[in-house]
């Protein structure tokens, strides 16, 4: 296998990694806020929405946190995935 085509199996493994990262540690979140905002609409209590409310304020470190520590530029030459 070539050198090109090894860099590039290696940076779309990387980008798959760094998907399936972000997909997990942000989009749970999110549909945790979405499924509490939800159940404090669908039975019309209001005291669900405190849920709603720490995990959201979970969700923006989680959004902070990953946002910092992404390894998208890991190989150092701007690559960016094409495939996602």
């Amino acid at each position: 296998m070539s050198d090109s085509k090894l860099d590039k199996a290696t940076a779309a493994q990387l980008a798959d990694k760094e998907m399936y990262r972000w997909m997990i540690g942000f989009g749970i979140p999110c549909f945790l806020v979405a499924f509490f905002t939800s159940l404090t609409f669908a039975f019309d209590k209001f005291w669900m929405i405190g849920p709603a409310i720490v995990v959201l304020i979970g969700t923006i470190f989680a959004l902070v946190y990953l946002t910092l520590t992404t390894d998208l530029n890991e190989t150092g030459d701007g690559f960016y995935a094409d495939a996602h």
